[in-house]
């Protein structure tokens, strides 16, 4: 995660703002231009964390869902059953 990478570099680490620049370039591929915006965000203390918490909580939450992914799609069947089905049910249904 090259996000966590430029906040650790930039906290703990003390690399200048070029040095952050540079990483992001060349391991998060992106522009200059977009690399010195996120070095913006990244220095505001109200959305520095972000940058880290964020990835962590996609992560959290794609593991749960892909550890109860089977017993959701095994629940499916139950859930729609009793819904009406065809043409008809979705005239009446609106």
């Amino acid at each position: 995660m090259i996000n966590i990478n430029l906040v650790l570099m930039m906290h703990e680490l003390g690399a200048s703002d070029q040095d952050v620049i540079d990483y992001q370039i060349q391991y998060g591929l992106d522009s200059k231009e977009s690399a010195v915006k996120y070095l913006e965000f990244l220095k505001d203390p109200l959305y520095r964390s972000y940058a880290c918490l964020y990835p962590m909580g996609r992560q959290l939450v794609y593991d749960h869902i892909e550890k109860r992914f089977h017993t959701i799609l095994a629940a499916l069947p139950h859930i729609y059953s009793g819904l009406p089905t065809g043409k008809t049910a979705v005239i009446n249904n609106y």
